[in-house]
């Protein structure tokens, strides 16, 4: 993790062109902690850093695990620059038009495009109105080789697959061929496509496979040999096999001299994380588990915790053999090594557990980079300046030159790099995110904060409808009606980034518009998708790491998966990017996803907001929660009703606005309530859902907050459950239905005359 106690290397100047530069070799097992081991050589050999890191755990070491940049690899890495979305800059009148009023005159050029930079005229210099004497926060720590969804999937796999070699007493580490680390989960998929192990076997299709995991045909053997100690037996766990009578290995032990010249042997070492597939001049193919490296053979004594003659083989009940039995640690059932499938060559020297019990073992144990990801909390506390150090030094220290040198396309390319490659090197930075402006103060000058100010124009700005803590409230936003202050959608969040920290791929809470400004430090990197082409891009997420989504399918409502924009833009999504500097706004727009990071050390601050235009797809966004039984911010009904009553605060666009969803409001509210009183529910209460927390009224099964109408039951044991009409089946599975009471806030006469009353004002008045 990134404090201002940063460990830093020493290797001389900024470097852009060929370099002799280190090697890198990042060991990642998380069979039990998850842990991460990073060592850092140069050509000679030397070591210059050793870290750990555990993401799980809660008490960390203060330093960041920090590698340099390897330019080599950053050279080889292709990345593809989306093209750009629009810029504009208003001239002083159009800008003193306010941001409501100018973005929606540009809307229609730049919604396509799901974001767009505003640069404000040269006169709008905004003073920075923390006092950083007593401004403190907490980041949180983000590790970026573990955001990316992809990258996440291969090390889940790499996961399962350490901890099932784990319960059987050894211990895997990443391999490497011809210097560069295998991905096994790719591995693993082509071997599956190509038709399984045997099949690989028997059709000879290693060199093939070979040239589509990127490596030579002569490391053919490399692959095989790897997949057939170490993966098959994976295979055949996940297939329920366990026991076996006559099958010997597939391959030889000899190997043939195809690799470099020499015989390819696979070494185990439970002292290291890191397995290396390399050349060797022994022919002889070994899965080595003992702590030294050294193969046990069948003469090596090996303790019991019962004597030979009281076990028996589980499998063929003989107990012949002795020595060759295995005892689970879990359920002390022994098995003949020949009796397993695949039959054991050696005799483990850890804990061995049979796949019964294994199988149980995994299935209780939890998946680290799926459903339970997500970022923690540093346990230090930073002031600005601390911060800027610590964030100025990373930076300069992993490029190995001044920040300044560093052009901000290379930092891209080099921060899209590391999240592509999960297994090369390991890079931890923090990031003080979602800074709540009613507990640290606003960047922007405010009635609060402005007695630090000394600028005569102060009061310019602390009025200005630019400024953040106006915006969402202007007087024809359609946050004017919505009573509640609500963090980060009406009440502005504030960000300190640091070089690589980063904002993954999400949309705005109820798919509102949002406003970020960069008040000063290095730029902020954006990518955005149009808000039409949303669910082409859930579509592509989910194509591209199904099972992530398979196990936690609102996986994009928690705002910790990225994706590399050209994998996206392979799959037909449509992606825009922008730097956004010091004293530039960026916007996006209504359900458009963005994602990003940060150039280097900067101050930020943004703020959701919502249009006369946003109305229906507010509407959309409430039925979509619905189906991932996700809590909406606030009663998108309730907001229309009061909108609607009153009316006469209501600018024409947005009259006009509330009276098309109103309509289509009632219309659905109509249709619901005649389903229910078809299936049998007569009785009706009034109810003021309003004066209810929104937890305390929000539907049962679909979380989604009730206003217009509910449904309860008579029985005590659910009296004080309710659920919205859609899922009225899901109250009470004891009563029938006719024993349930539809609670509505209005009549739909009601209804009808709010509608009536809307469209008379509409008609009738005369807006300047």
């Amino acid at each position: 993790m990134a404090t201002s106690n940063i460990v830093t290397l020493k290797n001389g100047n900024c470097v852009t062109n060929h370099l002799s530069t280190p090697k890198v070799i990042v060991g990642h097992s998380s069979s039990l902690s998850s842990s991460i081991s990073i060592l850092v050589k140069d050509e000679n050999n030397s070591t210059h850093i050793e870290a750990k890191y555990d993401p799980q755990s809660k008490e960390q070491s203060s330093q960041i695990p920090l590698v340099e940049v390897d330019y080599s690899k950053l050279e080889h890495f292709e990345f593809k620059q989306p093209p750009e979305c629009p810029i504009f800059r208003p001239n002083e009148e159009e800008f003193a038009l306010g941001p409501i009023e100018y973005i929606s005159r540009i809307r229609e050029k730049a919604e396509p495009f799901g974001i767009c930079k505003i640069i404000p005229p040269k006169s709008f210099k905004v003073p920075f109105a923390i006092d950083q004497s007593i401004f403190h926060f907490t980041p949180r720590i983000q590790r970026i080789n573990d955001l990316e969804a992809f990258s996440r999937l291969r090390l889940n796999f790499a996961d399962r697959l350490s901890k099932f070699w784990h319960y059987q007493g050894i211990k895997l580490r990443v391999p490497t061929i011809e210097k560069k680390y295998l991905d096994v989960y790719q591995f693993h998929n082509i071997v599956k496509a190509e038709g399984g192990f045997e099949i690989c076997m028997r059709e000879r299709k290693w060199g093939k496979i070979a040239v589509q995991m990127g490596y030579s045909r002569h490391n053919s053997t490399a692959l095989k040999l790897y997949y057939e100690k170490v993966l098959f037996p994976y295979d055949v766990f996940l297939s329920g096999a366990t026991i076996n009578h006559h099958i010997e290995p597939l391959t030889p032990i000899k190997a043939k001299n195809d690799c470099d010249g020499s015989v390819i042997k696979i070494e185990q070492d439970l002292d290291s994380n890191e397995t290396k597939i390399e050349p060797n001049s022994d022919d002889k193919i070994k899965l080595k588990s003992d702590e030294n490296g050294d193969k046990l053979s069948e003469e090596d004594d090996f303790e019991f915790d019962y004597p030979p003659k009281d076990r028996y083989c589980s499998n063929c009940s003989l107990n012949n053999q002795s020595y060759s039995l295995l005892t689970c640690r879990q359920c002390r059932h022994s098995f003949h090594k020949t009796c397993l499938i695949p039959p054991f060559n050696d005799v483990p020297r850890g804990d061995w557990h049979c796949h019964s019990c294994l199988s149980k073992i995994l299935e209780k144990s939890p998946k680290t980079y799926t459903s339970e990801f997500g970022f923690v909390q540093s346990p230090k506390t930073y002031t600005l300046e601390k911060f800027g150090q610590m964030a100025d030094e990373f930076k300069s220290s992993y490029f190995k030159c001044p920040t300044s040198n560093v052009s901000l396309s290379d930092l891209e390319k080099e921060f899209w790099r590391i999240v592509s490659t999960p297994f090369e090197n390991v890079v931890c930075v923090e990031y003080g995110a979602d800074l709540y402006t009613n507990d640290y103060g606003s960047g922007f000058p405010t009635q609060k904060n402005s007695s630090s100010l000394s600028d005569n124009k102060i009061k310019e700005y602390i009025n200005s409808p630019w400024n953040l803590n106006n915006l969402p409230t202007l007087s024809d936003s359609v946050f004017e009606h919505i009573n509640t202050n609500i963090n980060g959608m009406i009440i502005p969040w504030m960000y300190v980034g640091m070089c690589f920290s980063a904002f993954c791929w999400h949309n705005e809470d109820h798919w509102t518009y949002s406003i970020n400004y960069l008040h000063w430090g290095e730029p902020k990197s954006w990518y955005g998708v149009p808000g039409d082409k949303a669910e082409i891009f859930e579509d592509s997420m989910r194509n591209l790491a199904p099972e992530l989504f398979s196990q936690q399918p609102d996986l994009l409502h928690h705002l910790v998966t990225t994706c590399n924009p050209n994998l996206l833009i392979d799959q037909g999504v449509p992606i825009y990017r922008v730097d956004q500097k010091a004293g530039e706004f960026v916007v996006t727009f209504p359900r458009s996803y963005h994602a990003g990071f940060n150039q280097g050390f900067n101050f930020a601050e943004a703020v959701n907001f919502a249009t006369a235009d946003w109305l229906p797809i507010g509407r959309l966004s409430i039925s979509h929660y619905s189906m991932f039984h996700r809590y909406p911010v606030f009663s998108h009904d309730e907001l229309i009703c009061k909108m609607a009553d009153g009316c006469k605060d209501l600018s024409k666009r947005l009259a006009l606005a509330t009276l098309d969803d109103f309509k289509d409001m009632v219309k659905q509210e109509f249709r619901l309530r005649q389903k229910i009183f078809a299936l049998g529910i007569v009785e009706t209460e009034y109810f003021s859902f309003e004066s209810l927390k929104d937890d305390e009224r929000q539907c049962d099964y679909c979380k989604t907050t009730c206003f217009l109408s509910a449904i309860k039951c008579h029985c005590k044991d659910n009296n004080i459950r309710l659920v919205c009409i859609n899922h009225c089946h899901n109250l009470c599975r004891k009563c029938s239905l006719d024993k349930f009471i539809l609670l509505y806030r209005y009549r739909m006469d009601e209804l009808k005359i709010m509608e009536v009353n809307l469209l008379k004002f509409c008609n009738e008045s005369k807006w300047l």
